[in-house]
């Protein structure tokens, strides 16, 4: 969430608590609004490196559907409450300029701006949740530290082959309200793009992006890489596990600033690649 939106928001629950609930219950709605947003632009951050589409000027409504459209996994329940009651019964009252405290009966406008709280938590929490930001957040913070906890081999580099599955496509990331796999270029970007490193920075110190990225770039990571490959050409099995994005990931990865060896192993890697996506083709 943008700081001043941060900001504005802070704002407003001092209004709450200061119990000028009338002059509150004009804002927050508003400013929900404008939280949906944020989070469309979000969610679309790594789509629109490719396609340009903002949906600045989407009414509330169209913008909870595009979010739809763009799989940003938005709870269902929020989608039903959102787009329907709280655009209808809540939001065009208060944009109209239809909305009156009650003096004679405050208990009427506390009762508006707890509704209003509840309103803005439930957004809070997908916010924290389901922004592209928070999960490349998530998935860089400690990475290193969780799998060297999880991989006590002295034999294998503990966090290559974690990168290796997430760059395969053939990692699937759990948590208590999600179930989901990553594209391997989207993964490549939060690590290697830095308008992600940008962000990062703004939350926390950037050293555990900054240590991962010099892994994911470094010549034994893509020697592992090779080695991985060429297994899998030469047992002639776990072809089809391969997604082919990531061929995308090692061509874009050339312009990036690496070195000479690294350089040649990346070409190694993707003749490898091309050898898979042939057997891939081949007809069963």
């Amino acid at each position: 969430m943008p700081s001043r939106k941060k900001t504005l928001l802070l704002k407003a629950v001092e209004l709450y608590k200061q119990g000028e609930y009338e002059v509150f219950n004009n804002i927050l709605p508003i400013q929900i609004e404008g939280m949906f947003a944020d989070y469309l632009q979000d969610t679309t951050t790594f789509l629109r490196f490719s396609k340009m589409d903002i949906y600045s000027n989407a009414v509330l409504k169209d913008k909870i559907r595009h979010l739809q459209e763009v799989k940003s996994d938005i709870y269902p329940e929020a989608v039903e409450y959102f787009m329907y009651y709280f655009n209808n019964m809540i939001r065009n009252k208060i944009a109209h300029g239809r909305y009156k405290g009650n003096p004679d009966e405050q208990i009427q406008d506390e009762i508006f701006a707890k509704e209003l709280i509840l309103d803005m938590g439930m957004l809070v929490h997908i916010l924290s949740r389901k922004s592209e930001t928070e999960k490349m957040y998530r998935f860089i913070h400690g990475y290193q530290k969780y799998y060297e906890r999880v991989i006590r081999s002295s034999e294998e580099h503990q966090c290559f082959g974690a990168l290796f599955n997430d760059m395969i496509g053939d990692k699937t990331i759990a948590d208590y309200d999600t179930l989901e796999r990553y594209r391997p270029i989207q993964v490549a970007y939060w690590l290697v793009n830095p308008y992600y490193e940008k962000i990062y920075g703004q939350v926390d110190d950037k050293k555990d992006l900054l240590e991962l990225r010099n892994e994911f770039l470094s010549k034994e990571f893509w020697e592992y890489v090779l080695k991985r490959l060429n297994s899998v050409i030469d047992q002639g099995y776990d072809y089809l596990r391969i997604n082919m994005e990531f061929l995308s990931v090692v061509k874009g990865l050339f312009r990036c600033n690496i070195n000479t060896d690294v350089k040649q192993i990346l070409g190694k890697v993707n003749a490898a690649l091309l050898k898979i996506k042939d057997m891939q083709q081949q007809p069963n």
